[in-house]
């Protein structure tokens, strides 16, 4: 009973965090340079996860020793954050945050490609369902219209890309770090790295009255608790149940958007929209994408 609490808790938080957190990224990214935002929740991200795990088992951090672990983990922690997020964060500067959660359901279609480059047997249904979502992403690629940019559309499938990579190697060389330690040894690593990267950019100076807005601060917040959730439910459900978030988040994105942030999407972008969601149902429901469990 306990352990399905725990996966429903873990689902909820990965399903509500995310996707109301597309549309709250596109509004941040008008009080905060991209980069900027990048490091401010990272940082803060960091904070949070560091001071849990110095009051809750501090000799952790003693054992640390810069060996494969800690190599993976630096690997992952600089995709995950600097580039991925920081990609997604330009991307929902450009683009409506429904728009952006959209484009993260190409991770399944991702998922098919890289079978079909490794030459492993495909489910013939999957072959219908990725036909389905590309031709969804081909709309969306090809026809951004109001305030959907060409460039969001491409800065957004260059983060879900990057998450792909990023999430393929730590699923396969998973560090025997505790859960805690590995978030917040990626949260520390990440900032670090997104602080480099807002030099590299020429990031404007951050104001600290920007830090103190609401978005920003629940998105602090949320990345905390959603990579926690996330790499917990890396190693605790199957990849059908973890990739049902690329289906629920755009829906969940959309109707926060619009109710509370008066983003709107046209109608060919719902069309698009509901014709990725048939074809993303059609992979996961055909055949398990990527092995979770070791």
């Amino acid at each position: 009973m306990k352990s399905k609490l725990n996966v429903s808790l873990g689902l909820a938080t990965m399903w509500l965090m995310g996707g109301i957190g597309y549309p709250i990224l596109t509004v941040a990214t008008k009080h905060l340079a991209p980069m900027n935002l990048v490091f401010v929740r990272t940082f803060g991200t960091a904070i949070i996860l560091t001071s849990i795990l110095l009051i809750t088992a501090p000799k952790e951090f003693k054992e640390l020793k810069l060996n494969k672990d800690f190599g993976i983990t630096l690997i992952c922690s600089m995709l995950f954050y600097p580039i991925c997020s920081g990609s997604l964060a330009y991307a929902s500067s450009k683009t409506p945050g429904a728009i952006t959660a959209l484009l993260y359901s190409a991770l399944p279609v991702i998922s098919t490609i890289y079978l079909l480059i490794q030459k492993k047997p495909v489910h013939r249904k999957t072959f219908f369902g990725l036909a389905i979502a590309l031709v969804a992403l081909a709309i969306l690629v090809g026809t951004p219209t109001g305030n959907v940019t060409l460039i969001g559309i491409l800065a957004g499938l260059f983060s879900v890309l990057v998450w792909f990579i990023a999430t393929e190697i730590w699923i396969k060389f998973n560090p025997s770090y505790s859960l805690l330690m590995a978030t917040s040894l990626q949260a520390i690593i990440g900032s670090g790295g997104s602080y480099v990267a807002k030099l590299i950019f020429n990031a404007p100076a951050i104001n600290v009255d920007a830090v103190l807005q609401g978005s920003v601060i629940f998105l602090i917040f949320s990345l905390a608790t959603q990579h926690f959730a996330y790499l917990w439910l890396t190693t605790n459900v199957n990849s059908i149940t973890l990739m049902l978030f690329s289906i629920i988040n755009p829906f969940i994105a959309g109707v926060a958007g619009y109710l509370l942030f008066d983003q709107s999407i046209n109608a060919l972008q719902i069309a698009a929209g509901c014709l990725m969601s048939i074809g993303v149902y059609q992979i996961i429901k055909s055949q398990d994408l990527v092995t979770i469990r070791k």
